[in-house]
């Protein structure tokens, strides 16, 4: 009895959780397998060459013809002659939504976590002690079982932070690097829209 109506919410809370998270760790890992896949180390390398050098026409071939994510930033930047910057620094931000995105709900998940499986700890020890003034039979018995329960849920919050909390880590991690990265190529080309749009002076 104590278990249906204690540990089953808890249970089933905790369970819920874990399935979201795993969700968002498929996801993630999904869309990591398909940004390493539309990588293109010699484009980037090409965008700076054309930067450096304001070769426009090489610069919007490449924009045009890359599947790179940094690059297809830079094409829907360059869409609007007269507002780049500010379309260029809109796509930086979006694209730097995009790499961290899911690492809040991973990091919320192992920090509620481990909570719940307390809270559930807490209730079912007060329903067993509890339980302890109305039996007087094997009332010791009665008492150590529920509260064996009760803990079950704590170690299966605490599961469930470690299992979310190692990749949140690692996406954290993976997303600062290439947005380190990132940010030394997007430094020129925002240099360089910022010459384009500056008007000629005669």
């Amino acid at each position: 009895m104590i278990k249906q109506l204690v540990f089953d919410p808890i249970s089933i809370s905790l369970i819920a959780l874990s399935i979201i998270g795993v969700g968002v760790i498929l996801e993630r890992l999904f869309f990591w397998g398909a940004y390493a896949i539309r990588s293109n180390k010699k484009s980037r390398l090409l965008l700076i060459e054309y930067l450096q050098k304001k070769d426009s026409k090489s610069l919007l071939a490449l924009v045009e013809g890359s599947s790179d994510d940094w690059i297809k930033t830079v094409k829907l930047g360059f869409k609007d002659k007269d507002t780049s910057i500010c379309n260029f620094d809109y796509h930086d931000t979006k694209f730097n939504h995009m790499i961290f995105a899911g690492i809040s709900v991973l990091d919320t998940i192992a920090s509620i976590a481990p909570m719940l499986g307390i809270l559930g700890t807490v209730i079912g020890i007060i329903f067993s002690f509890q339980g302890l003034s109305v039996q007087s039979a094997d009332s010791m018995m009665l008492v150590s079982q529920g509260i064996a329960q009760a803990l079950q849920t704590t170690a299966i919050g605490l599961v469930v932070a470690m299992i979310m909390t190692v990749p949140s880590n690692y996406f954290f991690h993976k997303a600062n690097k290439i947005q380190y990265e990132k940010n030394r190529y997007f430094e020129l080309i925002s240099k360089y829209l910022g010459e384009t749009n500056e008007p000629s002076t005669n």
